[in-house]
């Protein structure tokens, strides 16, 4: 009966020691598959960070490309405007003369044709 025992009991360490391992195995395969899980996570966030930084870096190039092109308008609108107004200066300055040379009784005016071809 003793032997019995001892039989029974060996037999019961060894079912333990088979499920322990088991246990074990069973765990380092959770463990890599939480593992793989994991990297495949990482390497979707990754995969989706270098699609927005994509984006980021077209949009950010549209934005300098504007820039410029606001920069380069106002340029052309600052050189329209001094054109404009060395236009009026011209202008008022013609009419200037033609107002003194009117009051001069035309004295000016005939100084200016003096010369001139018919």
């Amino acid at each position: 009966a003793h032997e019995n025992t001892v039989k029974d009991q060996t037999q019961t360490a060894a079912a333990l020691e088979d499920s322990i391992a088991s246990a074990r195995m069973s765990a380092e395969q959770q463990s890599q598959a939480q593992d793989a899980s994991i990297r495949r996570a990482i390497d979707q966030a990754n995969e989706r960070r270098r699609g927005v930084k994509a984006e980021l870096d077209a949009i950010s190039a549209r934005d300098s490309d504007l820039r410029r092109e606001a920069e380069l308008a106002q340029g052309e609108e600052s050189a329209a405007r001094r054109e404009m107004q060395n236009l009026d200066n011209a202008i008022r300055d013609v009419n200037q003369n033609l107002s003194n040379a009117q009051r001069d009784d035309g004295n000016q005016l005939t100084k200016f044709g003096r010369g001139m071809p018919k």
